[in-house]
């Protein structure tokens, strides 16, 4: 039994269709979706190649390599997997399954903040590919149901609310009491790698059996 094809007819016109062609060809703008809003931005190049190297300037977050380490970097992550395999912390299944066969690096690109001034850019790293991408993968799965676990998480505005209301039942607040929220600039990239590390290491010891995981989580940040 076999499945034939359908007929497939084009939701837009010829002329729509022509105009997104000319648009994605057109070296002279940048076309990228807001970071917060669902808004489609359209920039000018130059606008959006200066913004990229003003961020990738800063030499805090930043630093030019005087050679691409893709190949090093995946050697390294494979070279873990095998002893992790050996030693018993993973099984050979999962280890073939964490290793990238064709790696990449990483690709810098950034999303325009139309909601604050000036309207600077939020970095991204698209891990397509790269070394780390399945074993980011393999780690935010198990990490991911244990961030629920902690007490300064809020899942959304719903949950925000729930919270509140749970405060009021207890009793009324001071008449003094004040409501305050924090923005972090930069968060990703302001987090201490030492405090980031040992917040996991705390979460997974405290929920978690800590086998193999602990490892791979130290590994990969």
């Amino acid at each position: 039994m076999t499945c034939q094809p359908r007929n497939c007819f084009p939701n837009i016109r010829t002329e729509e269709k022509r105009a997104l062609k000319e648009l994605k060809n057109n070296a002279h703008i940048i076309i990228k979706p807001a970071d917060k809003g669902g808004a489609v931005v359209v920039l000018n190049t130059p606008d959006y190649i200066a913004e990229c190297t003003r961020q990738l300037s800063n030499a805090t977050y930043y630093r030019k390599l005087n050679s691409d380490p893709t190949k090093k970097y995946n050697k390294r992550i494979n070279d873990r997997l095998e002893i992790g395999v050996r030693s018993g912390e993973i099984d050979s299944d999962t280890a073939k399954r964490l290793i990238v066969l064709h790696p990449v690096p990483g690709r810098f690109y950034i999303l325009p903040k139309i909601h604050k001034e000036g309207n600077p850019g939020r970095p991204i790293i698209s891990g397509n590919g790269c070394p780390t991408e399945i074993i980011s993968l393999f780690v935010d799965y198990h990490l991911k149901d244990l961030v629920r676990l902690l007490p300064s998480y809020v899942q959304d505005d719903m949950d925000f609310l729930r919270k509140t209301h749970n405060i009021n039942a207890v009793g009324p607040l001071p008449p003094d009491t004040i409501l305050c929220t924090m923005d972090v600039s930069a968060l990703c990239t302001s987090i201490p790698h030492g405090e980031g590390i040992g917040a996991c290491k705390s979460a997974l010891e405290k929920w978690r059996d800590p086998t193999p995981l602990s490892h791979l989580v130290f590994f990969v940040i």
